[in-house]
């Protein structure tokens, strides 16, 4: 687990380019990013994720809701998604959990 990360390859950078990564829930859902809503200014804001038996289902995730990513394996896992983390801002890029070796 690291707080931060020391590359030009950051968690802020693979939320704005992880289209086609695979997202889990922690009910055991499983996704994967369709497309990056990003903010003015290039920042990533949402995404939205494909569900479903036949991927059918699309859904507009806060990037709030992010409690992983893993750069290599390519999958995100998500958090629980509540009003709180529709919220702009109540939780930095920086905090989120890199797995190790995910550069």
């Amino acid at each position: 687990m690291t707080d931060s990360f020391d590359s030009c390859w950051s968690t802020d950078y693979w939320l704005r380019h992880c289209e086609g990564f695979r997202v889990t829930t922690e009910d055991g859902e499983t996704g994967f990013v369709d497309a990056v809503d990003l903010t003015p200014q290039g920042d990533a804001e949402a995404l939205v994720v494909r569900f479903g038996r036949e991927f059918t289902h699309s859904v507009r995730v806060p990037a709030a809701a992010v409690e992983a990513l893993d750069s290599v394996d390519e999958t995100i896992v998500l958090g629980p998604i509540s009003e709180r983390s529709h919220r702009r801002g109540n939780r930095q890029l920086e905090s989120l959990r890199l797995v190790p070796g995910s550069d």
